[in-house]
């Protein structure tokens, strides 16, 4: 009988030191900031480079804790005509915790892989734009992935 209660005083033990453990996880923020991190990562290697980047502040809409940003620029389809037949890019955006985050992804054909192209260097641009909108007190940044070369950041905070 005592190897019982000593046995069940020792899983109460354990499952009070679970507890504690699971308690002190870090806080929300924490986590998203390393999700950010990690979608970041992931996401420059993933996402088309955008040339000439502005981002312009527009009319965010009668309160004033609103804004919304015009984001522009320019990305390469492909670096001839043949190579940029039938692809397409949009500008997408992604919100993780406080932060959004701005790329261009990039559609491409069915037939790409069998297409036969030459190798002239004879590239092919269009142009992308897209509007960001948030309320400020959610938002503290706005990051825009490969902006103007591959694995840069550009960020500001609305």
């Amino acid at each position: 009988m005592k190897t019982k209660k000593i046995a069940s005083i020792g899983f109460l033990a354990t499952l009070a030191t679970m507890i504690f453990a699971f308690s002190s996880v870090p806080s929300r923020s924490f986590a998203s900031d390393q999700s950010v991190e990690e979608a970041l990562i992931k996401l420059s290697k993933t996402s088309s480079v955008i040339q000439s980047v502005k981002a312009t502040p527009t009319n965010g809409g009668f309160n004033p804790d609103y804004f919304a940003y015009v984001i522009e620029g320019r990305v390469e389809l492909g670096s001839n005509k043949c190579l940029a037949h039938g692809r397409s890019v949009s500008l997408k955006s992604t919100t993780i915790g406080r932060t959004v985050i701005v790329y261009a992804q990039m559609k491409r054909s069915k037939d790409e892989a069998n297409r036969m192209c030459t190798m002239e260097y004879a590239p092919v641009f269009t142009n992308v734009k897209g509007i960001i909108r948030g309320a400020s007190s959610m938002i503290d940044t706005i990051i825009i992935v490969n902006a103007n070369t591959a694995e840069h950041l550009k960020s500001f905070r609305p």
